[in-house]
């Protein structure tokens, strides 16, 4: 079970489920929902983007409109509009529909069971990538919408060990030293520079002694970005 491995994000104490909900040591409770930790601390901090949240509101949203799982090698249609949405012209070729997940080769080395960690995992893309290369993964996403989708494509392609949790790159729900990796692809960019600052000391403060973080950022003056600005005319 996922929440064996949480701890508290606002004061890093043990977490026990008690029902539908996890408190911690202190009397900090979270929403089991489904059988998802949801474990943004929305009293404290504000969405990084607006409305990618995991409010209430979105949670009864998705819980009564979630579509069924899709068959065979389909595309869930979470996973399609997303692409069109966020990549614009890059996949206008695209709008009639992908044909299969576009699941990237796992940039590391071959696991053998570590723990590892992807920060804004959205719909599991990397998450399912870490898993059959050898890794533990635990994929978080501020938005139950986007893990929803996440544990329904993992189920959908018979992915063993992909767990998914609502949380927040800048509150890491997880003890000190809990991961062998931690990973994060594309998203502290979409950080202000202070949220980025706490994102990276927590980043340092869950990598184990000896253990290692990867985080990949685009850089606005960097060749492959000119090429692809220059592509779209801009």
């Amino acid at each position: 079970e996922v929440w064996q491995e949480l701890a508290c994000p606002r004061d890093r104490t043990r977490l026990e489920p008690r029902g539908e909900t996890l408190v911690c040591d202190r009397g900090h409770e979270y929403p089991f929902v489904d059988g998802i930790p949801v474990m943004v601390v929305d009293d404290e901090l504000s969405p990084t983007q607006p409305g990618y949240w995991a409010s209430p509101e979105q949670i009864e949203r998705v819980r009564a409109a979630e579509p069924p799982p899709v068959d065979g090698e389909a595309v869930d249609p979470y996973v399609a509009e997303l692409i069109l949405g966020t990549h614009g012209n890059l996949y206008k070729h695209l709008s009639g529909g992908i044909a299969r997940y576009p699941i990237p080769d796992f940039p590391l080395r071959p696991g053998s069971g570590e723990l590892l960690l992807d920060i804004g995992c959205n719909w599991g893309r990397w998450t399912i990538a870490a898993a059959r290369h050898g890794y533990r993964p635990i994929g978080i996403d501020p938005s139950f919408e986007a893990i929803v989708a996440a544990r329904r494509i993992a189920r959908q392609l018979g992915v063993e060990g992909a767990r998914y949790v609502v949380a927040d790159g800048r509150r890491l729900p997880f003890a000190d030293a809990a991961f062998d990796v931690v990973f994060s692809y594309g998203v502290l960019q979409h950080f202000s520079k202070a949220d980025v600052a706490t994102s990276v000391d927590e980043i340092a403060r869950v990598v184990k002694p000896g253990g290692y973080s990867w985080v990949q950022m685009p850089n606005a003056l960097g060749a492959l970005n000119v090429v692809r600005l220059a592509q779209r005319r801009f």
